[in-house]
């Protein structure tokens, strides 16, 4: 409980402080300030966003991204086999019943 009225308070410190520097700048200043920050946030964002861009085709072999096909876990596989072999097993027994309660055909 403590901490939670630390932080409550710290942040009301801080907030008090950001509200007084601001309030002692002129409209002016105030709009200078806030169009330069926008300025260099939104060329940070266009430089990281195309040199993105740019490095996502590179030819070095370290830069590249692997693309490959998605393989099924090995669980799967050995469920699926599983299930394949007795299927075979069971069509090769019933193949085999079949043949002994059917009469051969001579040609």
């Amino acid at each position: 409980m403590r901490i939670k009225k630390y932080i409550e308070k710290s942040k009301l410190n801080i907030e008090d402080r950001i509200r007084k520097w601001c309030g002692e700048l002129t409209p002016d200043k105030r709009f200078i300030i806030v169009a330069s920050i926008l300025v260099v946030f939104a060329s940070l964002n266009i430089y990281f966003t195309f040199t993105s861009i740019y490095n996502l085709g590179k030819e070095n072999k370290n830069d590249r991204i692997e693309i490959r096909h998605i393989s099924p876990s090995e669980l799967v596989d050995k469920k699926r086999s599983n299930q394949i072999n007795t299927i075979h097993h069971n069509l090769k027994l019933n193949q085999d019943q079949d043949s002994i309660y059917e009469p051969t055909q001579s040609k």
